[in-house]
């Protein structure tokens, strides 16, 4: 049973991953400056009667600069949308003036890192009695002290709304097992689909199985996400505005590691910067000869890719979860090892999966564990490792003498993964005992959970343990890969520690982690991880690093740098 979900939705507007000397994505100092834009837009039409629907251009402007102010000038030439659609610069209280069919904004932005990484979107709407399938074009032309660059974008009236249908979640999927979800695909839009491309993902123990000739197949890795397995099939099948198709039965595989599993499915009018990324980051092989995928109607080798898809916010993409059959062995860490006094030493905690089911809590609610623990009197934290904070505030109240601590962990957790961090603490109490325990939202909110509420983890007596903090050593750290060692002990706590004393916290220490294969043990984040398909600017892109701002006539725009994908 999952706690809850996120669903994922692909925006229409695909945005190319930026390519500096020959590199997938821009790397957190550009050389250059780059303005990063769609190569081709399409809108909705607008209705006889009623409002028409406006979409959104998104452009990244990624440079380097000196730190400190700097103007900013964008030029917006639509007289290549004379007829076809109106332009709105969408700045807010923008310094703004409009000659003709050029709209100039003049603004500042500051850098503190000698970045330069500002986003705006302007808008596009579709004009009233436009031809369908007519074309024209929107120049944009930015401009700082670092340089001038200019993007031409062509824009066209009416496209394709290309849908995924399928069953969203899967129940009492066994591991070892072979699963064929049904697909269809609905057009929903305008002008017909032209060329089909289904772009298929497999994350976390499941994958395509490689069975058709027009499909290429090739597996990522990424620091934030699980191993993962793509797809990507071209179907030489138009679908006309209104007309459903069902695609053939795709086989996947899910093995003996699948728990909390994904398939994703998207579907595009024809391959371009939407798979560029995968294309360039993966090494793809050709499926078998003989079989081909279908859409359930013949092929046509005159088929060709169609333009992209109208809507803003299009669901071309559908994750599929899939709830197995598995089990997932975690256990909290701890041990003490004292120093020659008695008075200090490190005491190491953390978690541990052994298997044999791999977690991977993409949405946040998938209860991914932390780890909690409780000191008791006569224990001060002298140095807290970094991943761990004090916790300060509990039930609304702010706490003055804290006495727990919590420790991050990562949303992906394969089996063999396991992770610790040491803190260095004084001890002035004659043999006091701290409580280690797993811990996530459902034990933290909901009462009678003395460790974290995990339905596929069977063994919950090892999720929590004490350690004893005296002269003599206590518990032990299990050796990465191997099954934990029985010899700390769990237990059920009875009650809680006492406040005590303690000093300012310092992150010096250190946190480690280890993993068994396929792991991906690079990421210690605590996050939902990013997803293998993002429709957010390209499937592959949401390209990496920090957050700026722009003030544009008063208004203050922040701009957060894309953050390339987890398959990433």
């Amino acid at each position: 049973m999952r706690i809850g979900r996120t669903r994922a939705l692909a925006l229409a507007t695909a945005v190319a991953a930026v390519a500096l000397g020959g590199s997938a994505a821009a790397p957190a100092f550009a050389a250059d400056l780059v303005l990063d834009a769609p190569t081709a837009v399409s809108l909705v039409p607008a209705p006889a009667s009623g409002d028409p629907v406006a979409k959104h251009v998104t452009l990244n402007l990624t440079g380097t600069v000196k730190t400190g102010s700097h103007d900013i000038t964008y030029t917006f030439d639509a007289s290549g949308l004379a007829g076809l659609a109106e332009f709105a610069p969408e700045l807010g209280n923008a310094a703004c003036t409009v000659q003709g069919a050029v709209t100039t904004c003049k603004g500042t932005f500051y850098s503190q890192d000698g970045r330069l990484n500002q986003q705006i979107n302007p808008q596009l709407t579709a004009l009233k009695g436009a031809e369908l399938g007519k074309t024209g074009h929107l120049k944009v032309t930015e401009t700082t002290d670092a340089g001038t660059v200019s993007a031409d974008v062509s824009v066209s009236v009416g496209g394709p709304d290309l849908r995924v249908k399928t069953k969203e979640q899967l129940t009492g999927v066994k591991p070892g097992s072979t699963i064929t979800p049904s697909v269809q695909v609905v057009n929903q839009g305008s002008l017909p689909s032209g060329r089909l491309v289904l772009v298929l993902s497999g994350i976390a123990g499941v994958k395509p199985e490689r069975q058709f000739a027009n499909c290429d197949y090739a597996t990522g890795a990424g620091s934030q996400a699980p191993s993962y397995e793509v797809a990507i099939c071209t179907v030489n099948t138009s679908v006309a505005p209104g007309e459903t198709v069902t695609i053939d039965p795709m086989k996947f595989g899910v093995d003996s590691s699948a728990l909390h599993s994904y398939i994703d499915v998207a579907v595009l009018p024809g391959e371009g910067e939407d798979t560029a990324w995968y294309r360039k980051s993966m090494t793809f092989v050709h499926g078998p000869a003989g079989k081909r995928l279908t859409a359930g109607k013949p092929e046509s080798d005159d088929t060709k890719p169609g333009p992209p898809n109208a809507t803003q916010y299009a669901e071309n993409m559908v994750s599929i979860a899939l709830d197995v059959d598995n089990t997932a062995d975690f256990s909290a860490i701890g041990a003490w090892k004292p120093g020659a006094d008695g008075h200090q030493g490190k005491l190491t905690v953390g978690l541990r999966n052994s298997g044999p089911g791999h977690l991977y809590d993409r949405s946040g609610g998938e209860a991914a564990p932390n780890v909690l623990v409780v000191f008791p009197k006569g224990v001060t934290v002298a140095k807290e490792p970094a991943g761990c904070s004090a916790v300060r505030w509990e039930n609304g109240q702010e706490v003055k003498n804290p006495v727990k601590w919590a420790c991050d962990a990562p949303s992906d957790v394969p089996a063999g993964f396991q992770k610790t961090y040491d803190f260095d603490l004084k001890v002035t109490a004659a043999d006091p005992v701290a409580v280690v325990s797993l811990q996530n939202t459902r034990s933290s909110v909901e009462p009678g959970h003395p460790s974290a509420v995990m339905p596929w983890d069977h063994n919950p007596g090892n999720d929590l343990t004490r350690v004893t903090l005296g002269t003599k050593a206590d518990g032990s750290v299990p050796t990465p890969g191997a099954s934990p060692s029985a010899s700390a002990s769990p237990s059920t706590p009875t009650g809680s520690a006492s406040p005590s004393t303690h000093a300012s916290p310092s992150a010096s220490a250190s946190a480690s982690q280890s993993a068994g294969a396929g792991a991906g043990a690079g990421s210690a984040s605590s996050g939902g991880g990013a997803l293998a398909f993002t429709g957010a600017s390209g499937l592959g892109t949401i390209a990496a690093a920090g957050t700026g701002a722009v003030l544009i006539g008063g208004a203050v725009f922040l701009a957060t740098r894309r953050r390339k994908g987890a398959h990433q």
